[in-house]
């Protein structure tokens, strides 16, 4: 014997885990059952697969970087700093959520600036088509921004994890969490008020 494996079983786990991913890629229904067990067994693998923050942050990236993989990789860290940073060092759910949006917008909004300063001279509907998009570019980046500037005003410090009146439960209807709340008023989707 050579110690080379002979057969699936006896192969090393990665050589495995690849093998059963091409064939569920490829479309096998027959390595469902074997992909299951993997990802029960290994929630690393699904968490990197099905991150799709991660794979739309990549996907922008190779829209501006092309084939400069220099650029590609430094976009990817300056991304990955500004989630660091607007995420701080222990984020709730929301916050996550609401931070991975916000990286997207800002990539959206970076090629459409891209994209509208390499138009050089052209017609003006094509000109006016680049000023709205990144207006629209623009307006979803600061909208992302604004949502995690008030899911911050408004949970109390040390919160439920996604929870902004901090675990209290709600009636639909019901305002009363809100009083203590000066000026603001929580609009509940079902009430009367709606």
């Amino acid at each position: 014997m050579s110690g080379t494996p002979t057969s699936p079983r006896d192969e090393p786990p990665e050589a495995e885990l690849d093998r059963l991913l091409q064939r569920a890629r490829g479309g096998d229904p027959e390595a469902l059952p074997g992909l299951r067990e993997l990802l029960d067994s290994r929630p690393e693998v699904w968490k990197r697969l099905g991150d799709l923050a991660s794979h739309a942050r990549r996907a922008w990236v190779g829209l501006i970087a092309g084939q400069d993989f220099a650029l590609g990789e430094s976009i990817l860290r300056q991304v990955e700093r500004l989630g660091a940073e607007l995420a701080g060092p222990r984020p709730t759910a929301m916050e996550r959520l609401l931070v991975e949006r916000i990286q997207a917008s800002w990539l959206q909004l970076q090629h459409a600036e891209l994209a509208a300063a390499q138009v050089g001279t052209t017609s003006v509907a094509v000109a006016e088509f680049h000023a709205r998009r990144l207006d629209r570019a623009h307006r979803r980046y600061l909208t992302g921004l604004g949502a995690l500037a008030t899911l911050r005003r408004l949970a109390p410090a040390g919160g439920v994890p996604g929870d902004p009146l901090g675990g209290t439960a709600i009636a639909a209807g019901d305002t009363s969490a809100c009083d203590d709340l000066p000026g603001r008023r929580l609009r509940i989707a079902g009430s009367a008020s709606d």
